[in-house]
């Protein structure tokens, strides 16, 4: 039987920008065989979490990246079709996981799902597309962000409160 590990977040201020690590503790089968953690080859960090505040701060993350793994962690605000194609283009091997917040104060609409959810599909009987993204008057969803399908293959996502990310910075 293995224990089941958990990541911790331990944050730190770096250049007035906080900066959080997920910390993955030791992990031992419990008859001794394997230690997984401290003998990890990035050492306890599993990766970085930071912020996504302003369109500035996903720059950062894809081109000047000084850390070897991020999670952005992006308010609905900033999760837009274009900032999410690149951190996927530009973001290359060292973005490992996309981390959704959890607060739509400052949001109008907002919709994870695509402008055309079965664009390919027809009406029995018609032989137009019911919904066609070349045909703005044809969509069905014009809140669209196309998150569900923008975070699939290798991504990791979360959708996280807040607050308690906001109270681990502070700390």
């Amino acid at each position: 039987m293995t224990q089941i590990p958990h990541l911790y977040l331990q944050c730190i201020l770096n250049d007035s920008r906080p900066t959080c690590y997920f910390v993955h503790p030791d992990l031992r089968r419990l008859n001794g065989t394997h230690v997984i953690g401290c003998s990890f080859k990035l050492g306890e960090s599993v990766g970085v979490l930071q912020f996504i505040r302003l369109e500035v701060d996903i720059d950062f993350v894809v081109r000047k990246h000084p850390a070897s793994h991020y999670a952005p962690a992006l308010a609905p605000l900033l999760s837009a079709r274009e900032n999410i194609f690149q951190l996927r283009s530009q973001g290359g091997l060292h973005i490992f996981a996309v981390v959704l917040i959890n607060n739509a104060k400052e949001l109008g609409q907002f919709s994870q799902k695509s402008c055309c959810q079965n664009q390919f599909s027809r009406l029995s009987g018609e032989g137009e597309d019911t919904c066609d993204v070349e045909r703005p008057e044809s969509i069905w969803n014009p809140w669209e962000t196309g998150l569900m399908m923008l975070l699939t293959g290798n991504y990791l996502q979360y959708s996280v409160n807040a607050d308690s990310y906001y109270r681990c910075v502070r700390q």
